[in-house]
């Protein structure tokens, strides 16, 4: 009996199936990638839609955005007008304070003209006597917040009753009394109007 030592046959068959079990890893692997690429490719195509679908989306709320602005930039334009009127806005409250924390008590402030624009006022007034003027003028001279005061128009003028006089602006019941009417020139410093 005669052995048969037939060792490429087994040596072929180990190497077969070794070259089969890693073929068939390979194409297992190679399935993978594939199935992994056309998920991500169809995916891709899905997320790119759904990027212009968005995309056109977001134009519209810009434009939607846009117009709105425009609406709003008129309102915004008075309310920024509104904001400079109040801050540059003027306020003749002060005058009166001025004019009553130096006001003597024989003293009749008759007529007041106010200049808005150069800030000057001019105050007529009626007293008794010089002296009265000359102590109203130099406390309302003291005042900080008067950057200027003059004193004029200074006259005299005497009791007149009815009938004594030939003109015609007096009544026949009015009478002028006797004393001095003078005028002030006031001029206000800038910051008497912001407070």
């Amino acid at each position: 009996m005669a052995i048969e030592i037939n060792s490429r046959s087994k040596y072929y068959k180990s190497v077969f199936s070794i070259a089969n079990i890693l073929g068939i890893i390979c194409l297992i692997f190679a399935f993978i990638a594939l199935a992994f690429y056309l998920f991500l490719f169809f995916n891709s195509k899905k997320i790119n839609q759904e990027l212009l679908k968005k995309e056109a989306e977001s134009f519209t709320l810009n434009q939607n955005i846009l117009e709105k602005e425009l609406e709003i930039t008129p309102i915004k334009e008075k309310i920024n007008n509104f904001s400079n009127l109040i801050e540059n806005h003027k306020s003749l409250i002060n005058i009166f304070t001025i004019i009553e924390n130096n006001c003597f008590p024989n003293v009749q402030f008759t007529n007041l003209n106010f200049d808005l624009s150069t800030g000057n006022a001019i105050l007529s007034a009626h007293t008794d006597d010089l002296i009265t003027v000359e102590e109203q003028f130099a406390s309302i001279k003291k005042d900080p917040l008067l950057s200027n005061v003059i004193l004029s128009g200074v006259s005299f003028s005497g009791e007149v009753e009815k009938g004594e006089t030939s003109n015609s602006e007096i009544s026949e019941n009015e009478k002028i009394e006797k004393g001095v009417d003078f005028s002030l020139e006031l001029t206000f410093k800038p910051e008497v109007f912001s407070k």
